[in-house]
C-alpha cells in the first residue's frame, strides 16, 4: 500500500495501513487488525503477552508519522519481503556466545540420536 496525501484544504495527510503492513509504534511492533470509517485498529504483535489493540484515527496516524512516533513498514508480510529478510539474516551477526551455544546444542543432539553412526 502506498502513502497517499490529501490536500491541505482537507486538514490532514492520510497514510494508508493495510493487512500486509506492520507498524513500529511506542517502541513496539503492531500489525493491522481492521479498518473503521475514520481510522485503523492495530494489534500488538508479541505472542507471550495479552492481546492488545490500539485504535487510531487517520488524523492521529498522520500526526504520529510526521513527528516520528509511528513508522509504517509497508508490505512487511509479503512473500518478497519475507525472502529479503531471510537473506539479510546472517549467523555471524549473532553474538559469539549464541553461536557457540547453538553449536553445542546441535552437537549434543547429534550425539544423543547417534547421527554420526559410530556403532
Amino acid at each position: 500500500m502506498q502513502t497517499s496525501f490529501l490536500t491541505k484544504d482537507e486538514g490532514f495527510t492520510r497514510y494508508g495501513i493495510g493487512p500486509n503492513d506492520r507498524c513500529r509504534y511506542l517502541g513496539r511492533l503492531w500489525d493491522y487488525s481492521t479498518e473503521f470509517e475514520n481510522g485503523v485498529v492495530l494489534r500488538y504483535v508479541e505472542e507471550d503477552r495479552p492481546v492488545e489493540f490500539e485504535p487510531l484515527e487517520w488524523r492521529e496516524v498522520a500526526r504520529k508519522v510526521e513527528i516520528g512516533i509511528l513508522e509504517i513498514l509497508y508490505d512487511y508480510h509479503t512473500e518478497r519481503n519475507a525472502i529479503l529478510r531471510l537473506q539479510e539474516a546472517k549467523i555471524f551477526e549473532l553474538p559469539p556466545r549464541v553461536i557457540l551455544r547453538a553449536r553445542m546444542g546441535s552437537e549434543f543432539l547429534a550425539a544423543e540420536f547417534d547421527v554420526y553412526d559410530t556403532g
